[in-house]
């Protein structure tokens, strides 16, 4: 079992770099992968958003997500690098296109199928439907 970051050193895994730091990735929650770039979920210090580095790690800004995100706490990238947020205290995801402008948000609080009550880690399963972890209601979700 890997419980600090030290043991993902002993279990083999060589240290290759270090990307962000804490002037771009205050608080990282989360990361995704697109064909170029790298993207950090970030919560809280310098603000809630999606952080975008590449990997010669320059900071290529970040995505707001004009002021619909209060707490991320899980990032997906799919294959057109659309970025899928579960938004935490908003009891949603958010769906933001490449570029960071906000394509649609889906969700709402509550127990019944379908709502959510902190959504957190996501994940897409072998079939493309995105299957989220929905904490407070000690569920997974999957939706398609």
């Amino acid at each position: 079992m890997v419980t600090a970051p030290y043991d993902i050193l002993r279990s083999g895994f060589p240290y290759y770099m270090t990307i962000g730091q804490r002037r771009v990735t205050t608080n990282p929650s989360d990361i995704g992968f697109g064909k170029e770039n790298i993207y950090v979920l970030i919560r809280g210090g310098l603000g809630n958003g999606v952080r975008v580095l590449n990997w010669e790690d320059e900071n290529l800004g970040i995505y707001e997500a004009s002021g619909e995100l209060g707490t991320g706490a899980g990032l997906l990238v799919d294959e057109e690098e659309n970025l899928y947020i579960s938004d935490e205290t908003g009891h949603k995801v958010i769906v933001l296109d490449k570029d960071g402008n906000h394509i649609h948000s889906w969700g709402e609080y509550g127990e019944n199928p379908g709502q959510l009550s902190r959504p957190s880690g996501m994940s897409f399963d072998p079939d493309g439907n995105i299957v989220l972890s929905d904490t407070q209601n000690n569920r997974v979700q999957r939706f398609t």
